[in-house]
């Protein structure tokens, strides 16, 4: 790279590293659920892999990777074991690499309740800066709404609200050359989301300002097995997470190329009391179709029930 280059990377680099310190927590709207089948499989530690087009979801990064368009989608029922309400979450997105510019990501995430629903719009864009370092970025549009109560004996009613607003993400990833522990590669990632703090209220209040989140990690890569690591601040809540991912199969079919990995991981609270999840999961490839699998099994809501998370995917 050319000097300019360099001091260019490093300023990049340094700006994600500084704002990270700086970050701050509050409650707000639009907290981490856990998105995508496969990342959730391995405990959400994703910031460092980020090599599908789950990545605009952990780190936007990851998308500069990508050596085709990758089409994906996750649906899930949330919580199952609370009976009176249902809440539901979906996504999907699209990553095309463009030549010479980078690569384009699409997304829409969906939660929704039989009374309110928030939807977040992702622009996401990743491009290499060199052989070993990746930057990228999201910028999300962000909505809520709330229908209106109706009282069953007056039949009063308040209208709904909602609310819309934009948001920031940013995020580095870094390819260290180290053969450590019979690696054939490790990665580090680092993620920021919300860098603007948007207020989530109808009013701007500042106390429901959705607060600066912070995730960094590293990946151990060697012949099919991945291993990852990751710090994550969001939402008010610092977790550890980890998770592993194993390919157990990989060999042509009469359908064409075929593939099956097993996934374990999960996460542990570190800020408040007992808490976090346990993941387990797999994935099955058959040319270039995808379906992803994830289990979640809370540790503290248990009474909320653990939840199915799938996934599908086409490669183009």
């Amino acid at each position: 790279m050319t000097p300019t280059r360099n001091r260019f990377v490093l300023a990049a680099v340094c700006a994600l590293i500084l704002l990270g310190l700086s970050a701050r927590s509050s409650p707000a709207a639009f907290v981490d659920i856990g998105l995508g089948a496969r990342p959730v499989g391995l405990g959400r530690a994703f910031v460092a892999l980020a090599d599908d087009a789950n990545a605009a979801l952990y780190n936007p990064a990851g998308l500069a990777g990508l050596k085709g368009t990758q089409l994906t989608s996750m649906y899930a029922r949330l919580y199952p074991g609370i009976a009176d309400d249902k809440l539901h979450a979906g996504y999907l997105g699209v990553a095309r690499p463009v030549s010479r510019i980078g690569t384009i990501g699409l997304g829409i995430t969906n939660l929704w309740a039989d009374l309110y629903g928030e939807n977040v719009f992702y622009f996401s864009y990743g491009r290499p800066v060199n052989d070993r370092i990746s930057l990228g970025a999201n910028l999300k549009l962000l909505r809520w709404s709330a229908e209106g109560y109706t009282d069953a004996e007056t039949g009063q009613s308040e209208s709904g609200l909602s609310w819309s607003g934009l948001a920031l993400d940013l995020g580095a990833l870094y390819h260290l050359r180290t053969g450590l522990l019979g690696a054939d590669g490790m990665q580090l990632g680092l993620a920021l989301f919300n860098i603007n703090q948007p207020s989530a209220s109808e009013n701007g209040s500042d106390d429901a300002k959705i607060p600066l989140g912070i995730e960094g990690g590293l990946v151990y890569l060697r012949d099919h097995l991945k291993l990852l690591l990751s710090y994550s601040r969001r939402d008010g809540k610092s977790r550890l997470h980890a998770g592993q991912e194993m390919e157990l199969w990989n060999q042509s079919s009469p359908l064409g190329m075929a593939s099956f990995s097993i996934r374990a991981g999960g996460f542990t609270l570190l800020s408040e009391g007992d808490g976090g999840e346990l993941d387990f999961g797999c994935g099955f490839t058959i040319r270039r179709a995808l379906i992803d699998y994830a289990y979640v099994y809370p540790l503290a809501l248990k009474g909320a029930g653990g939840c199915h998370k799938v996934s599908i995917g086409y490669g183009f």
